[in-house]
């Protein structure tokens, strides 16, 4: 079990936010007027079980670390459990990276980080119309106005080239994410071998000149009605 200093730390590096790969869902509840305390929604997640018996235990693991924030994320309640169910999909080495690459963006400016992020999720947004690019897949991936801090993103936008250390902050920009749906979301991210980074841009391109086209024919049937 994590001591508390251990637990606070881990907020700290956090930013109080869940990191699980663009979800940024805050894990802290205010007080209300009505006189209750503030809550701490997140839930404390290790990256390599602290039981032999886990999933993910890491025999070469130093005992004595793994309740140690090295080991530790701070996750929503939703990405705690996806992540603890799919142990084969989220990796001890994926979440590491997830890890350093968040606390690394929160350590260099947070706030402006994540209104960065906000600003290329709305040109993907924008320029995909939400619609998932997977070659002939025609759900509509974003339904929901994409704030991160409601914890929505991680369903709908992939990175086409995943981070290789905490200090490559543009694969979370424009140009290294893509729009999927929640079932080739997840088919693309655990069967990474079968996508490579020049497939996923040539679908990401595709759906964005259809999207295009599909603007120009509306624009001009307006024209000639008017």
């Amino acid at each position: 079990m994590p001591s508390r200093d251990a637990r606070l730390e881990l907020y700290a590096k956090s930013g109080g936010y869940c990191e699980f790969l663009l979800c940024y869902k805050h894990c802290h509840e205010e007080g209300t007027p009505a006189g209750d305390p503030p809550q701490n929604t997140g839930e404390i997640h290790h990256i390599r079980s602290a039981s032999k018996g886990g999933k993910r235990y890491d025999a070469t693991y130093p005992e004595h670390l793994l309740d140690q924030v090295g080991n530790l994320m701070l996750l929503c309640s939703d990405h705690h459990d996806i992540i603890t169910k799919q142990d084969k999909a989220y990796t001890v080495q994926l979440q590491t990276t997830w890890k350093l690459h968040h606390e690394a963006r929160v350590h260099r400016g947070g706030a402006k980080r994540i209104e960065d992020l906000a600003l290329d999720l709305g040109q993907l947004k924008g320029r995909s119309k939400g619609r998932c690019a997977y070659p002939r897949c025609t759900t509509r991936a974003w339904t929901r106005d994409p704030l991160p801090e409601r914890g929505t993103l991680a369903w709908t936008v992939l990175p086409i080239e995943l981070p290789r250390s905490s200090k490559k902050p543009t694969c979370l920009r424009y140009s290294n994410l893509i729009v999927l749906c929640r079932e080739h979301r997840q088919e693309v991210a655990q069967r990474r071998g079968d996508h490579p980074i020049a497939l996923l841009v040539s679908w990401k391109a595709a759906l964005e000149a259809a999207v295009r086209e599909s603007d120009e024919y509306d624009r001009n049937d307006n024209y000639d009605r008017d």
